[in-house]
């Protein structure tokens, strides 16, 4: 059977009829050649202020052609204010489902957050595990991102707000591993360059091999909230840093990694950068020359690439992903 491409597109604020910022999902399907708009999801039972997906998840189950209403999930602990579903996450085989609640009080931490976990039976989805950092404090917000790994052996969850020593929002990360049954701590992933504000696991993602984190508001040398993504490798026992950071301007918010490669996205200019994992170094294959040379770094390195002298220095950068063994990073308008 052949795959479908599709992917979605949140618009929590969208007015619904009469109910402001109700919310909807957006629907693409690729033909081959071009993205189409297919369908758009808004909660039959969505009200005002709501967000669509921010205090309820709503499972949607494609019948060969529309997705459908199939079931609507919520915590069995819930209460007001916890922003049930503020992530979501699903494993490679469509078993579990994987949805924070950023708000949860944990004791008498308020806001500490919680990952719950739900595993479909074949029928309808059912609650089946609750994550919980062994050292939440409140205020945290354990679960502001969430990544799976493709088999399902690996969790990691950032925690951007976490305070380190007396640094606040520096961030940290947590590692959960699967027992064969449940999920179980495993590691914390902090920065040990980290500084006050950085939101190191602002995004993250995992694979068996590898587990990257974003800081975006890392700075670097005399550049302010430049940005950093750190790397970390399994080494069959906990993951460690395998590249210290490398820097393109600002690292936000999303990337999936499979394997060995990243791809990343920057928004406002075109050119591609590929790197290639070599044993434990990350060497230039491709860089980019557009109008003129200009000099800057990445990885940390003595590695350099060509680059306009027009660029945003504030432009987004978001990693795809990484397999095959090769960083690509791609720009569009």
């Amino acid at each position: 059977m052949k795959k479908r491409k599709i992917f979605l597109i949140s618009s929590p604020f969208a007015t619904i009829g009469n109910n402001y910022e109700q919310g909807k999902v957006y629907i693409y399907e690729n033909n081959g050649t071009n993205w189409n708009q297919k369908q758009i999801l808004i909660a039959n039972d969505g009200e005002e202020d709501e967000e669509f997906g921010k205090r309820k998840v709503y499972i949607f189950q494609n019948n060969g052609t529309f997705y459908n209403l199939k079931q609507i999930l919520i915590a069995n602990d819930g209460k007001e204010y916890h922003e049930f579903g503020s992530s979501v996450a699903i494993s490679n085989d469509s078993s579990f489902l994987f949805i924070s609640a950023l708000q949860a009080n944990v004791g008498n931490n308020s806001n500490q957050g919680k990952v719950y976990i739900f595993q479909n039976n074949g029928i309808i989805w059912n609650q089946y595990q609750i994550l919980i950092a062994n050292d939440g404090k409140s205020s945290d917000r354990f679960g502001f991102s969430i990544s799976i790994s493709s088999d399902s052996s690996f969790i990691v969850v950032g925690v951007p707000y976490a305070k380190i020593g007396d640094n606040s929002l520096q961030g940290k990360a947590y590692i959960f591993q699967n027992n064969g049954t449940f999920w179980n701590q495993k590691e914390i992933l902090i920065a040990n360059d980290g500084e006050t504000n950085d939101e190191f696991g602002s995004s993250v993602s995992i694979s068996e091999n590898y587990c990257l984190i974003g800081s975006p508001n890392s700075n670097f040398g005399d550049i302010f909230e430049q940005g950093k993504v750190y790397i970390f490798q399994n080494n069959g026992t906990i993951f460690l840093k395998l590249i210290f950071y490398f820097e393109l301007f600002f690292f936000l918010f999303s990337f999936e990694c499979y394997w060995n490669q990243i791809n990343s996205t920057l928004n406002d200019i075109e050119y591609q950068i590929n790197y290639q994992n070599e044993i434990e170094n990350w060497e230039l294959i491709q860089s980019p020359i557009l109008n003129q040379n200009v000099l800057y770094q990445i990885f940390n390195s003595s590695i350099y690439s060509n680059i306009s002298g027009n660029v945003d220095y504030s432009i987004q950068i978001k990693i795809c992903n990484i397999s095959s063994n090769q960083i690509n990073l791609t720009t569009k308008n």
